[in-house]
């Protein structure tokens, strides 16, 4: 029984393999097996058919070089796209350091300003101290020479009593100082304290 089965899988075997090359093969190269099956020999090829084969081969060959050189341009652009990609990756990564970089400076100029406008403000109550305790005309005399900013910023910081002598002396002095006097007094009362 062991050879039977080994018959049938031999001829099945063979049965497929003519039945693959019956379906696949070209059709010179069906005839020439089916001449060989058949004991007959394979007609000779003619020179003509030669040059064709050739010319069809050459045909083939032109293509799968067109081809492989469109894959090496492929993979080219690929490497390309690739590398581009990579550094796209990399300037974000920079934009991103350089950003937090500029947020980090921003707080410390925040903290800065806000440390300045401190000092400038124990500065400012500083001198608001030290011209209350001046004589008023002496006083005075120091105001005609601020500008209307500081000026005002020392008034404000001032107790109302210093600040109201002060602003009385100082436009007695005459009528542009009465003008100018009254115009600080304008400003004062635009100015909120903290």
């Amino acid at each position: 029984m062991g050879n039977i089965v080994k018959i049938v899988l031999i001829s099945l075997l063979i049965f497929i393999l003519f039945t693959a090359v019956m379906i696949f093969a070209t059709p010179d190269v069906r005839k020439g097996v089916m001449a060989k099956w058949k004991g007959e020999a394979a007609e000779e090829k003619v020179p003509g058919e030669v040059k064709e084969l050739d010319a069809e081969k050459e045909e083939k060959d032109k293509i799968v070089k067109m081809l492989k050189e469109k894959e090496e341009e492929l993979k080219k652009r690929e490497e390309t796209i690739s590398t581009q990609e990579k550094r796209i990756a990399d300037l974000k990564n920079e934009v991103e350091i350089l950003k937090k970089t500029v947020e980090n400076y921003q707080d410390n100029i925040e903290k800065y300003v806000v440390s300045i406008d401190e000092a400038k403000r124990k500065n400012i109550k500083r001198l608001a101290e030290v011209f209350s305790k001046m004589n008023a005309e002496e006083a005075s005399e120091i105001i005609a020479n601020l500008n209307d900013k500081t000026a005002v910023s020392i008034l404000v910081n001032m107790k109302e009593r210093s600040s109201a002598k002060l602003l009385g002396t100082y436009s007695a002095r005459g009528d542009d100082e009465a003008e100018r006097a009254a115009m600080l007094s304008e400003m004062m009362k635009k100015v909120v304290t903290k």
